[in-house]
């Protein structure tokens, strides 16, 4: 069996290109497309726009005050790729023994499915939902640079495989003022409260209402809340992990 090559994949966000694009008219209906849209260009970002769109990997923990999602974690160092799903791709998850390692699907209406198993991952548009994925790594670092060193190595080790090479995202020019206002609003029903368990996941996991609120109140969260806090047993080592 031919060991899969790593490819580089559609990472690099929005050319001036889509400045000259009509404003897209944004509402309650068409508001989460919008959302992911604009939070995928600012996590590209945030990572580093690189021609070319290799996967970003993220070697130190992100401080809060670079944080385009809230609540990133603080012992994690992150790893994202934007893959244009016109041709299937595979993503190898490694054995890393001594990192807790985990993947995130994203679709670009906020669909979500996440991994922690080291292996093969097929990622095809008809089961993802969207041209798009936004997939986020999130590799645990206990402290300590030797440590670090070894998150880095896991990083590394993960492979993309994909036929289809984008330089661009083609993503529609949404009108931000919009998206900020639709937002604002959430948040305030947001706060009298709402099911974050069935506001992440799959089409099939999520309630609409609170999927909805959800995604104003706390895009990129996981998938299934109350199965995000997971114990790792790894060398004889206990350790327990939030991902965000």
């Amino acid at each position: 069996m031919n060991k899969p090559k790593r490819f580089s994949a559609a990472v690099a966000y929005f050319s001036a290109s889509a400045f000259a694009q009509d404003v897209i008219p944004v509402n309650i209906g068409n508001y989460i497309r919008a959302e992911t849209d604009i939070m995928i260009k600012a996590n590209l970002v945030m990572f580093g726009d690189k021609k070319g769109g290799e996967i970003i990997h993220l070697r130190q923990p992100t401080p809060p005050e670079q944080q385009p999602v809230i609540r990133m974690n603080r012992d994690t160092i992150y790893s994202a790729i934007v893959i244009d799903l016109s041709s299937p791709a595979t993503i190898t998850l490694p054995k890393v023994d001594w990192h807790y390692q985990s993947m995130m699907v994203t679709s670009q209406d906020h669909y979500t499915t996440a991994f922690a198993k080291p292996g093969e991952y097929v990622l095809r548009k008809e089961d993802i939902g969207s041209r798009y994925a936004f997939v986020a790594f999130r590799t645990l670092v206990n402290g300590g640079v030797r440590d670090l060193e070894l998150a880095h190595k896991a990083q590394d080790a993960i492979v993309i495989d994909t036929p289809y090479i984008q330089s661009d995202l083609e993503l529609p020019n949404w009108n931000k003022d919009q998206v900020e206002a639709i937002r604002s609003s959430i948040n305030t029903i947001a706060t009298l409260g709402f099911s974050a368990e069935l506001a992440f996941g799959t089409p099939e996991q999520v309630e609409p209402i609170a999927h909805l609120i959800g995604i104003a109140a706390g895009w990129g969260a996981c998938q299934k809340l109350r199965q995000c806090r997971t114990l790792i047993l790894s060398n004889k080592i206990m350790a327990q992990h939030h991902i965000a």
